[in-house]
């Protein structure tokens, strides 16, 4: 199943979810960057609701929003549909890519934690 896509304003505030874990339409819109009206943070939190990345709970006269996903579970399923989409689900190639546009932009040191996680990778499946 593909996950569907989130607008910019979606991925702002599944990050503010992801960050403060549960909270109101307005806990969330007084964390977000230049933030819509009240009602376009519930219209938003709605859809967010039906496409399944939030679960809303009622607590006396207000809901409470919190991630359906842990951030890394989403992080995976966001990587995973990008590695299919591009990539054939080619990790390799999709990591390859990533590197040869990143190059100028890492450090050394960037460059050797990432080493070090590919060998760390290879001694843990090993086991």
């Amino acid at each position: 199943m593909t996950p569907p896509t989130l607008s910019r304003r979606e991925r702002e505030i599944m990050d503010i979810l992801h960050r403060i874990q549960s909270g109101s339409a307005a806990d969330i819109r007084a964390e977000m960057e230049s933030p819509p009206s009240d009602s376009a943070v519930r219209t938003i939190l709605g859809l967010l609701c039906d496409k399944g990345h939030v679960h809303r709970e009622k607590q006396g006269r207000k809901f409470l929003y919190a991630p359906a996903a842990t951030e890394g579970r989403a992080k995976r399923s966001a990587l995973s549909h990008l590695s299919r989409t591009f990539f054939g689900g080619r990790t390799e190639d999709a990591f390859a890519f990533w590197i040869d546009q990143e190059a100028d932009q890492l450090s050394d040191e960037e460059l050797d934690r990432l080493a070090a996680r590919i060998q760390d990778a290879r001694k843990s499946r090993k086991k």
